[in-house]
Formats: structure tokens, C-alpha cells, sequence
């Protein structure tokens, strides 16, 4: 008997381990930078996709994740993530066709066809209904009002940064003068709060998911309340060229696909519970109960 229970063990164990090896696979290819192979898969497309951001943080992980789990390689997609210097930098990879597709807010490429030129790009998918940038300062700051911003140094990520345009926008509304919000080029999130802290920069205006991210340390901030004209912008779009969407419809389907959370309710959970907010919004859409 105890024969039989050992020998019971020692199978239920290798079966385990097994399993294990099964789900790792795929996970272990990926971290090599390999094509996760997938049972009736269609052949794999590389697809370069550029983040407006020159780091790869949690609030982004939606776009990446899925390549983890096998469900790009499902839509044909062979997905490499791309860091840029910010939302110019992508916007310009993408025109230039050193990348597939971008994730830039859209002042940069409207901006070019306000002024007349064509950059050949279309947006494929709306993630972001409204824009997410916003003015913090630490909690003692004397800045309390918009109107304090008055002859104050603002931080932003980079000059090639959305919040330059959020800036440019507010001193209009305030009727300010350009020295009289001086903006500073103070990195990303740690960066940006050092710069705040040792007083080099007043005030920061960064993207919501950067926030999360110093927050995440213990930092303490407070908001100032948006400008009149941020509830009329958007944010963040998928863009492509329009030739490579002429070209390979299919892998803009499939792309657009992924960022609508299809698939089972699995799948839906685990983007959702990855993608804060966008994937909140997303599961509730999709009538997913498995996520609050």
C-alpha cells in the first residue's frame, strides 16, 4: 500500500512539474525575445510599437502584456515594444516608417495638419477619451490656484513631451506671458519629483500614469484643478501610416482587437487588472463581472 502511494506521489508530481514547464514555455521564449509559437497560429508578423514614453511603466502594461500570454501571436503579431523619448519622438518614428505603429497624444500630428502638412498618418484606435495631464506640486507648496502659477518653473518629461502642448495651452488660458511660465526639461518620474523637491522646478506637468508612479514610492502630491480646455481634449491614439494600413489591414484588425479586450472572460480579467483604468472601462463595456 504505501508502495502505491509513493509511487502514486512520485507520478502526481511529475505530472505537476510538467504542467509548470507547459505554462512556462511561452513566458521564457518571450523573455529571450522569441516568437511564442501557438496551435493553429497564423504565421507572425513583426510589429514595432512605439510608446510616447522613454520608460515601459505598469500604467502601460495593456499594450505589452498580451504578447506574455500568446494572444498577439493568436492575431499573427510578433510585438516588439519600442521606448521613445516622448510623444514627438514616436509620432516622427512612425511617419518616418521606423515603426508600425505609435501611442502619441495627438497635438503633434494635428498640429502638422493645421499647419498644412500631410504626415501620412491615421489613427486607428481612440484609448484615451480625455487627455491626462495635470499640474502637481508637494503638499506645502503655496501654490494653490492656477492663477499662482504666475512667474513659477514648470516641469515636463521632455520639450518633445505632450506637456509641452498642455502648458503652451494653459498660458493662453491664463493669459500669460511666455517667461512668465518657464517650462523645464526634468525626465520622468523619479527624475521630475527629484527636480520638484530640491526646487529646480515649482510645479510638474506630467501624464497621469507617471503620478501613479512616484505616488507608488510615497511621495505626496496635490493636484491643482485642470484648465478650462482640458475637458475638450483627448488623449493617447493608436496611429499607423495609412499605406500600412492599405497594406496589412489584417494586423491592424488584429491590434485593434487587443486593446478592445476580446477573447474569454480570462483573458478580459487579466488586461483589465493590468490596464487600470482603461481596462476597467473596457471590462465594464465588455459586461465582464469578474472585474470591478
Amino acid at each position: 500500500m504505501k508502495k502505491t502511494l509513493h509511487a502514486f506521489g512520485i507520478v502526481s508530481l511529475l505530472l505537476f512539474t510538467g504542467c509548470l514547464l507547459l505554462l512556462a514555455t511561452p513566458l521564457l521564449a518571450q523573455e529571450r525575445g522569441q516568437p511564442v509559437p501557438a496551435s493553429g497560429a497564423k504565421p507572425l508578423t513583426r510589429v514595432r510599437f512605439a510608446l510616447a514614453n522613454p520608460i515601459i511603466n505598469p500604467g502601460l502594461s495593456f499594450v505589452w502584456i498580451g504578447s506574455h500570454f500568446g494572444w498577439y501571436q493568436r492575431e499573427g503579431i510578433d510585438l516588439e515594444i519600442i521606448r521613445t523619448q516622448g510623444p514627438a519622438d514616436a509620432t516622427q518614428r512612425v511617419a518616418a516608417g521606423q515603426v508600425e505603429f505609435g501611442l502619441p497624444p495627438p497635438a503633434f500630428y494635428v498640429t502638422s495638419v493645421a499647419n498644412g502638412q500631410d504626415l501620412g498618418l491615421v489613427s486607428v484606435y481612440l484609448l484615451r477619451r480625455q487627455q491626462q495631464y495635470s499640474f502637481a506640486v508637494l503638499q506645502d507648496s503655496p501654490i494653490k490656484a492656477l492663477k499662482d502659477l504666475k512667474g513659477k518653473k514648470v516641469g515636463v518629461s521632455s520639450l518633445g513631451d505632450e506637456g509641452v502642448t498642455y502648458v503652451k495651452a494653459t498660458r493662453r488660458e491664463l493669459k500669460l506671458a511666455d517667461s512668465e511660465l518657464q517650462m523645464v526639461p526634468v525626465g520622468a518620474a523619479g527624475a521630475a519629483t527629484s527636480s520638484l523637491q530640491t526646487g529646480v522646478v515649482d510645479v510638474l506637468a506630467l501624464p497621469g500614469v507617471q503620478y501613479a508612479l512616484v505616488e507608488g514610492l510615497g511621495v505626496k502630491l496635490r493636484h491643482l484643478p485642470q484648465p478650462a480646455f482640458a475637458e475638450r481634449v483627448f488623449g493617447n491614439e493608436i496611429v499607423t501610416r495609412r499605406d500600412y494600413v492599405a497594406k496589412s489591414p489584417e494586423v491592424v484588425k488584429g491590434l485593434d482587437q487587443l486593446q478592445n479586450v476580446p477573447g474569454d472572460g480570462a483573458q478580459r480579467n487579466v488586461i483589465g487588472r493590468s490596464g487600470g483604468w482603461t481596462g476597467r472601462r473596457a471590462a465594464a463595456e465588455h459586461r465582464d463581472p469578474s472585474i470591478r
